[in-house]
């Protein structure tokens, strides 16, 4: 690191970082700037729903809660937090939250197995899941394992709700499809998620209590158009 602090001062009279969580290397010479992209698809469905204010068709989707995630499937993504929102959410509203995840990885196996009753010793890098007095998941969870598929597949009125607990991103390309098309996204403050705070369909938590609070806003009112 210090290596590369020295080469990059020695070269650089300005330095634009995607995201804070980027390692600093010119103090006091750096800027934050998104420089990302996604593809014109998200924004083309951002539009459509900004235009046609056309609300979610609750009597058609009744059964379902219209909430998904999708991403790699490693543990590293935050799928041990989203279990512990899941607890938490029951406990304080007395139900758990459907999600629908998409995504495939090479902890797929033992994210399934937790999320559908329990996690070995071994699961999740040697750490258990612990939460309220419990040190291992027992209640199967109301969540859909979907597979892989891209994102822009989501477009449409069916799912609203994007949850992304994920406290290990840059910048999350997910978050920002999920925002260009007009869903709701519902995610932890952290310096990789400050960009889109900006925006009026993001809902930022900074504890589970948050969390919990945030999600029902957006279960109970459609997102507003961009």
């Amino acid at each position: 690191a210090g290596v590369n602090s020295l080469v990059v001062q020695a070269n650089c009279h300005k330095v634009v970082k995607l995201s804070g969580v980027l390692q600093e290397f010119v103090p006091g010479g750096e800027v934050v700037e998104n420089v990302h992209g996604i593809r014109e698809v998200f924004l083309k469905e951002g539009l459509r729903r900004a235009t046609t204010k056309k609300a979610l068709n609750k009597e058609k989707y009744a059964d379902r809660r219209g909430v998904y995630f999708i991403g790699k499937l490693l543990w590293a993504k935050g799928f041990d937090l989203l279990l512990e929102l899941e607890t938490y959410y029951r406990h304080k509203t007395g139900e758990h939250f459907d999600i629908d995840i998409y995504g495939s990885g090479p902890d797929e196996e033992e994210i399934k197995r937790a999320f559908n009753g329990g996690l070995s010793e071994e699961g999740n890098g040697g750490i258990l899941y612990s939460f309220m007095g419990s040190s291992r998941q027992q209640q199967p969870l109301p969540v859909n394992f979907m597979g892989r598929l891209d994102h822009s597949k989501l477009a449409g009125d069916f799912y609203s709700v994007f949850v992304n607990p994920s406290l290990t991103e840059v910048l999350c390309t997910t978050t920002a499809e999920a925002i260009a098309m007009g869903k709701w996204v519902v995610i932890p403050s952290h310096p990789s998620n400050a960009f889109f705070e900006q925006f009026p369909n993001c809902l930022m938590y900074r504890s589970r209590r948050g969390f919990v609070s945030q999600l029902k806003t957006a279960l109970e009112n459609d997102p507003p158009p961009l």
